[in-house]
């Protein structure tokens, strides 16, 4: 969500001619955040979703809830991931955890 919000306030800027910083006012996002979102354009977000993460661990600007003891990630739409792939010690995200299951709210899945 925030490289469309990025996106939007670039796409605007442009075309109307008004300053950026003003567009980021009108939609609430401290400018602070949105210039960090602005150098972070099209990079993954990364988290520690570790046992010792306070539950439930939340992500912004969506919600998910991490369940460590089932390598669930849940997020409000109802859909959910199973973390079920771990990374091989030799690698270089050693011990990172990636779905294997993806399941939306309607029961869909992907395996």
């Amino acid at each position: 969500m925030r490289d469309q919000i990025v996106d939007f306030v670039r796409r605007w800027s442009e075309a109307s001619e008004i300053g950026a910083g003003r567009f980021v006012g009108w939609l609430g996002v401290a400018a602070s955040k949105f210039y960090d979102w602005r150098t972070r354009y099209g990079e993954g977000a990364e988290y520690s979703l570790t046992e010792s993460a306070p539950a439930p661990f939340h992500a912004e600007p969506e919600h998910v809830t991490y369940d460590a003891s089932a390598e669930v990630l849940h997020f409000t739409d109802g859909s959910f991931w199973t973390m079920g792939s771990i990374s091989a010690s030799g690698e270089q995200d050693a011990g990172s955890l990636y779905p294997t299951v993806m399941e939306d709210s309607n029961g869909n899945q992907l395996s």
